[in-house]
């Protein structure tokens, strides 16, 4: 899926996955090419279920943002699943950017040195590199198309079911919403 919140909430890919609003208001930057989560926006957008969107046990994946961030409360980016059990989530912190993935027995994290809270435009992209050998996977987060952190994956089990919700700005279930 690609979605360039370019004024509306379509995807650009031929994968046709539409996201919805929940919440209000949604605000998009005044040249319509930005989605904006702001203090004054409550909203965030989810995708409630879609099988592209969910990654199997020995699945290689990248999950790919770009984001300007200056909240020091931090937040969820995106996430598909749930924050504990089963699933996936890219978020900030007063401390660090991590991306979590759970399978429901395992949990492996990557994770930066500090926070992204600098109000910079930041490309991030976070690798599971499972082809290499399924029974060793590894997670590789890139900012600004430079590897920064490495961690192992000790996953087993997919990291997502077919009933958990994808959401841009918030955890799955709305909460730890960013900003904060």
């Amino acid at each position: 899926a690609h979605w360039a919140f370019d004024g509306n909430l379509a995807d650009q890919s031929s994968n046709k996955i539409e996201l919805s609003a929940v919440g209000a208001p949604l605000a998009f930057s005044a040249d319509n090419k930005v989605l904006q989560l702001t203090a004054a926006t409550t909203g965030f957008v989810v995708v409630e279920d879609s099988t592209p969107l969910d990654f199997g046990a020995a699945e290689s994946f990248t999950v790919e943002v770009r984001v300007r961030n200056n909240d020091t409360n931090g937040g969820v980016i995106v996430s598909k699943g749930a924050l504990v059990g089963i699933g996936w989530e890219l978020e900030t912190n007063t401390t660090h950017l991590s991306f979590t993935v759970h399978d429901g027995e395992s949990t492996s994290t990557v994770a930066t040195a500090n926070p992204l809270t600098d109000a910079t435009l930041h490309h991030i992209a976070v690798s599971r590199d499972a082809n290499t050998n399924p029974h060793t996977k590894t997670l590789t987060m890139f900012v600004d198309h430079t590897a920064v952190a490495t961690a192992s994956d000790a996953t087993t089990l997919p990291l997502a079911s077919t009933a958990s919700t994808f959401a841009v700005g918030a955890a799955s279930d709305g909460s730890n919403r960013i900003p904060a």
